[in-house]
């Protein structure tokens, strides 16, 4: 299959993969190998992060479409900061270019990163994020199928304008719809970001143009070109009564969504993201003590900034949906402390990382 625009020529097949290799080892659109997987020291335990994607309002269950500069996300995110601080957990902000350059960003989120209470962080999407250089359409919605040219310019003006406004340089990234592509790692260790957190384990997007993370790890490794960034996928796995054998079967029903959810349905297979957002909290809790139990040593937690006003996401319609979903929250939350994962904010995992680069020399 073949996607054309000016700016690229994609081959979504193996050929078209090799042929684009060009960008060296520590790709994130493509799985790790066993030797760059994250092995923290004993001391780091098992902790967990939060991220926040804090974007303009737009309707994803429609064609993506150009939206307004609408920034009212903004005033809902006090509540949400509010009841994670309760629970000692420093959440990264990831916001877009509208949300960026908005006047009020910095009055509302300013004091809570000088606080040490919350970080900023990076999300791109190409379709709010200047330049305009793409035809507008959903294949070139997903940032992997723009040119490395315009990658690098909107990663460079999304990246200035967060310094600019907020007067943090953000180190963390995610992809908006996780796109990221063959270049991405190249281009944000270039620009100086440590973190990303793109991947989504056991999720494929390439009916749409977009990536295929089926045989990604949930488990943090390093990539980039000099494997210096650090993946943090969304935490996600297999749950049911196939969970140890249910990939091949998961994979195969990635385009066929009556039997994903027949798998579902018989308890056999299920993906489950920890996220509030259409992930039942029961099955979310047992995805936890899952991973818990394989080891993960860093949970990577995830909401959007939208949910917290009801009408604007379909996973909270009205203030019932709200009500559940910081029950959700609360539940997750107790049962990692009960397991004695605790959470980490941003600065203190680089830290971590730093003082275990320096031991090493």
């Amino acid at each position: 299959m073949y996607w054309r625009n000016e700016f690229n020529d994609c081959r979504d097949d193996a050929a078209g993969r090799d042929a684009r290799s060009g960008f060296g080892a520590g790709r994130l659109d493509l799985p790790p190998d066993a030797r760059s997987l994250w092995q923290p020291r004993p001391a780091f335990g098992q902790r967990f992060m939060v991220f926040v994607d804090t974007a303009e309002p737009f309707d994803r269950r429609r064609p993506v479409r150009r939206p307004g500069h609408a920034t009212a996300v903004l005033q809902y995110l006090a509540e949400g900061q509010k009841r994670m601080a309760a629970h000692g957990v420093c959440p990264v902000y990831l916001v877009d270019y509208p949300v960026a350059e908005s006047a009020h960003g910095p009055d509302l989120i300013g004091p809570w990163l000088d606080a040490g209470q919350a970080h900023i962080g990076a999300q791109l999407h190409p379709w709010s994020n200047p330049p305009f250089r793409e035809e507008f359409n959903e294949h070139n919605s997903f940032l992997r199928n723009l040119s490395v040219s315009l990658e690098r310019m909107k990663l460079r003006m999304l990246t200035g304008r967060i310094d600019a406004n907020f007067g943090v340089r953000p180190v963390c990234f995610r992809a908006g719809r996780g796109g990221i592509g063959p270049a991405s790692a190249m281009l944000l260790n270039e620009a100086g970001y440590r973190i990303d957190a793109s991947v989504r384990p056991y999720f494929s997007q390439r009916w749409a143009g977009g990536p295929n993370f089926f045989d990604h790890p949930a488990r943090p490794y390093w990539a980039g070109p000099k494997g210096q960034l650090l993946e943090i996928p969304a935490s996600a796995t297999i749950v049911g009564r196939w969970q140890h054998y249910a990939l091949p079967w998961y994979r195969g029903a990635a385009r066929l969504p009556l039997l994903r959810r027949l798998l579902a349905r018989c308890g056999l297979a299920e993906r489950v993201a920890l996220t509030p957002e259409s992930t039942d909290i029961n099955k979310a809790l047992e995805a936890v003590r899952i991973l818990y139990g394989e080891g993960l040593p860093l949970f990577n937690l995830s909401y959007q900034a939208l949910s917290l006003n009801p009408g604007h996401l379909p996973y909270v319609r009205d203030a019932t949906d709200l009500r559940h979903f910081h029950r959700w929250w609360g539940s997750m939350f107790g049962l990692l402390a009960a397991l004695g994962v605790r959470p980490i904010g941003q600065d203190e995992l680089l830290a971590f990382i730093d003082a275990r680069d320096q031991d090493l020399r």
